[in-house]
């Protein structure tokens, strides 16, 4: 419900839901991605640190939006659902 909020631009609303979920004892499961490369499976969570080779990953992965920027390319912030600025929402999308 509260992501419904948030992409309507009502955070107000958005903040009271995630309140409630809170004192509720409510917890948001993170957004899981998975990857294989060869034969091995890599899983991503949202905002996630873990990974072993996450500053290699990262460093890469800055390098090749930087490459497509150059292309033209430009993030479609609406998609980001956090009450953050606009700076914050293109690196949300790219980024943890």
């Amino acid at each position: 419900m509260s992501n419904i909020y948030c992409s309507a631009g009502i955070f107000t609303e958005a903040g009271l839901i995630r309140r409630e979920m809170k004192g509720l004892g409510v917890q948001k499961e993170p957004g899981l991605s998975w990857i294989e490369v060869g034969s091995q499976v890599h899983e991503f969570a949202s905002g996630g640190q873990k990974h072993p080779q996450g500053e290699a990953i990262r460093a890469s992965l800055e390098q090749l939006v930087g490459r497509l920027k150059g292309l033209g390319y430009v993030p479609e912030t609406r998609l980001v659902l956090q009450d953050c600025g606009r700076g914050a929402k293109r690196g949300a999308i790219v980024l943890p």
